[in-house]
């Protein structure tokens, strides 16, 4: 098995990735049911719980144990920048080509994220078409709290 950092550690280093990149450094973990992506416009339902950064840790494990952890970032709220940690759930979810290891990534482009409250308006999105089609075609790329837990 290969010695994986810390979070901490793994966070740091994913801290000066984006600084290297011009990305805002402090992080907001997001997870699959807590945004979307319409038409170039990238969604989050604010507020974000506060047991994000726990749930993102716990993912990490995970991926600690898989072998395989990506820490991503997905999209920039103003003053910093909306990540996700990724492993494969599923020995189908492994990417060919991937030798096991820890990963920093930014995607391509990367969206301002366009914030929306908790309540009614994050309802009606969530009941909407793209929402739907943007959560089965993210597939496992992205993880749900779900399948953290």
């Amino acid at each position: 098995m290969k010695a994986f950092p810390s979070f901490d550690v793994a966070v740091d280093g994913f801290k000066e990735f984006l600084s290297a990149n011009e990305i805002p450094t402090a992080i907001q973990w997001v997870f699959r049911e807590q945004m979307y992506e319409k038409r170039g416009a990238f969604f989050v339902a604010v507020p974000l719980p506060h047991s994000n950064t726990e749930i993102a840790a716990r993912a990490y494990d995970h991926g600690v144990r898989q072998e395989q952890i990506a820490i991503s970032a997905v999209a920039t709220f103003a003053d910093k920048a909306a990540a996700t940690i990724w492993f494969p759930v599923t020995e189908q979810d492994r990417p060919q080509g991937w030798e096991n290891g820890l990963r920093y990534t930014i995607r391509q482009p990367l969206h301002l994220v366009r914030e929306l409250p908790v309540g009614w308006r994050w309802s009606l999105h969530q009941m909407s078409r793209a929402f739907r089609r943007y959560h089965s075609f993210s597939g496992h790329s992205i993880l749900s709290m779900d399948e953290i837990a």
